[in-house]
């Protein structure tokens, strides 16, 4: 039986590995390295030498809190790197 996501979203933001979501403004390196001034950070939740851009070499685009999803947005604006609904429109977590 699959769970909801929203039950997956609970028990993720509930591991005993969970830290406060990153700000808009410490972004996805806060995944890497400990942000400054944070003090509940048990990372790096990624390897130091990960590519953090999505698979077109673009840096992907992160709200928190999101617009979209109370925690956090993740966008991509896809292969044209346009973030528009063009021939290639952008990928979401939304």
């Amino acid at each position: 039986m699959r769970r909801s996501r929203a039950c997956r979203r609970r028990s993720i933001s509930t591991s005993s590995t969970s830290a406060a979501i990153p700000t808009t403004q410490e972004g996805l390196a806060a995944l890497k390295a400990k942000p400054p001034a944070t003090d509940n950070w048990n990372g790096p939740y990624v390897k130091a030498t990960a590519n953090l851009n999505d698979p077109w070499g673009r840096p992907y685009v992160y709200v928190a809190p999101g617009k979209h999803n109370n925690e956090f947005d993740l966008s991509s604006n896809g292969p044209d790197g346009d973030a528009g609904n063009g021939a290639d429109p952008p990928v979401k977590n939304w």
